[in-house]
């Protein structure tokens, strides 16, 4: 993170700016795609974009002087520059809980696969709406057996702590969703 200190009408302010993905949260990029409108104009999403990763609201962001608006909209342009192509981790540790990355989609059960129908459904269609609750059914724990838990709908309790991770330790399982797609 790129710490900027800003002085906003008459107030000095410290923000720290994520410089790559690995300092973006699953909730801050559905966060981000789910601000956009089709038709905003340019300006109006780099403002969006700033108030999102800087948790500010949007009219302070509006006093921000353009030299300093412009030199955070430098350090975000990864996101738009930037194609995320680090492969998914094969597990992840979170609350000192690891969890592992079902990676095989030829083996879907039924009950995974209408737990992502029902959740695209509820969501419009819009992967970006519901990224950290399709992660529960990606992520689980491993048996003492070795193999991964079976999935169950009390999983879908982890999203919040799902939402946590790195966008970029986990965006790839989403090209699950491309056609003809069957495993990573």
């Amino acid at each position: 993170m790129k710490n900027l200190r800003l002085e906003i009408d008459d107030e000095v302010m410290d923000v720290n700016i994520p410089e790559n993905f690995s300092e973006i949260t699953v909730d801050k990029f559905s966060k981000l795609y789910l601000s956009f409108n089709q038709d905003d104009h340019e300006l109006t999403k780099s403002i969006k974009m700033v108030a999102m990763f800087l948790d500010l609201p949007i009219d302070t962001v509006k006093l921000f002087p353009e030299k300093k608006f412009l030199e955070i909209c430098e350090i975000l342009s990864f996101i738009s520059k930037t194609e995320i192509t680090t492969p998914p981790k094969d597990s992840i540790v979170i609350n000192g809980q690891e969890f592992w990355t079902k990676k095989d989609f030829n083996n879907i059960t039924v009950g995974e696969k209408y737990s992502i129908q029902i959740l695209l459904e509820q969501h419009d269609n819009n992967l970006y709406a519901c990224m950290a609750k399709v992660l529960c059914i990606f992520l689980r724990k491993r048996k003492e057996n070795g193999k991964l838990e079976a999935f169950k709908n009390e999983h879908m309790d982890r999203a919040g702590m799902f939402g946590q991770i790195s966008i970029e330790d986990v965006y790839l399982l989403f090209s699950f969703f491309l056609p003809g797609k069957t495993e990573l």
